[in-house]
C-alpha cells in the first residue's frame, strides 16, 4: 500500500523588506489591469482580484464561533483555494464593515501571495505533523497577531488596496499638495472631536485616541474614495508622509 501524501504547516516567511512587499503586490496589480484590461482606480476591487485572477473560492464563515475566537477574522486554507471571511464583516448585513472586510480580503490574499509556497506536499513527514488535516486552514487571522506571516499579509494588504500612486491623487485632489500635521488641527480639535463621536457613537477621551481620531477624520474622505477604514488610511497616509504626528523640523 503506498504513503498517503498530506500536506505540512507552514514554515516561517524568509524576512521581506517593506519595499519588495510592495513590489509583490504592485505585481498583482498589475496583473489584475492587464486581465481587466481597465486602468487601476481607488476602491481595488479585491473580490475581482481573488477570484477572477487568482482562481480563489471566497465564503462567509462563523469563523469566530468556529475557532472560539471573537478576534478571528479571517483564514485560508491554500491547498483547498479557499478564502474564508468572518460573517461579522458582511458587508451586506453592514456596509459600515466595507473597510474591514476589503482589508481582511487583502490580507489573506496576500497570504495566498507571499506564503503559498511554504506550505508544500510531504510523503514522509506527514504522520509527525499532528492536526494538518485537509480541513484545518493554513492560517487564521487574528487582530493584533505580531507572527512575521500576519504583518507581511497585513502590509501587503495596505499596498494593494492603498497604491501610493493613487493614494497621492487623491489626497492632492481632496487636501491639496502639503501634509497636515496635528498641531494644524489643533485649533478645529473640539469641532473635530464632536464630528468623531457623532460618527463612531462614541470615542475613549484618553490623548492618543483623541490625536487618532483628529488624523483618521483627515483620512476619512481619501478612505471612503479607496473603500477602506478611516484607521488603515491613516496608518497609510502616515506611512507616505501625508499625516504628521510633529511637524518636519525646519533645515534653516
Amino acid at each position: 500500500m503506498g504513503s498517503k501524501t498530506t500536506t505540512t504547516r507552514p514554515n516561517e516567511p524568509k524576512f521581506l523588506p517593506d519595499k519588495h512587499i510592495e513590489e509583490h503586490a504592485d505585481a498583482l496589480l498589475g496583473q489584475f489591469a492587464q486581465h481587466s484590461g481597465e486602468s487601476l482606480a481607488p476602491g481595488i476591487p479585491v473580490d475581482d482580484i481573488a477570484e477572477v485572477v487568482l482562481g480563489l473560492t471566497v465564503e462567509m464563515m462563523d469563523l469566530q464561533a468556529l475557532f472560539g475566537d471573537p478576534d478571528v477574522n479571517g483564514a485560508i486554507w491554500i491547498p483547498q483555494k479557499k478564502i474564508g471571511i468572518d460573517q461579522s464583516l458582511d458587508t451586506q448585513a453592514n456596509k459600515r464593515k466595507e473597510g474591514r472586510y476589503h482589508y481582511t480580503l487583502a490580507h489573506e490574499i496576500g497570504h495566498w501571495w507571499l506564503h503559498r509556497h511554504l506550505y508544500t506536499p510531504d510523503t514522509a513527514q506527514g504522520l509527525l505533523h499532528a492536526g494538518a488535516s485537509a480541513a484545518q486552514p493554513t492560517y487564521v487571522c487574528r487582530d493584533g497577531s505580531k507572527a512575521p506571516v500576519e504583518i507581511q499579509a497585513n502590509k501587503f494588504a495596505a499596498y494593494l488596496l492603498m497604491p501610493a500612486k493613487l493614494v497621492f491623487t487623491s489626497w492632492r485632489e481632496i487636501h491639496g499638495l502639503d501634509a497636515v500635521t496635528l498641531d494644524s488641527l489643533r485649533p478645529r480639535q473640539q469641532k473635530i472631536i464632536a464630528a468623531e463621536v457623532l460618527h463612531r457613537g462614541g470615542l475613549a477621551m484618553d490623548q492618543r485616541s483623541i490625536d487618532n481620531a483628529m488624523l483618521e477624520h483627515v483620512a476619512r474622505p481619501v478612505a471612503e474614495e479607496f473603500k477602506v477604514s478611516a484607521e488603515a488610511m491613516m496608518y497609510r497616509l502616515e506611512a507616505l508622509g501625508l499625516l504628521l504626528r510633529k511637524a518636519e523640523p525646519m533645515l534653516f
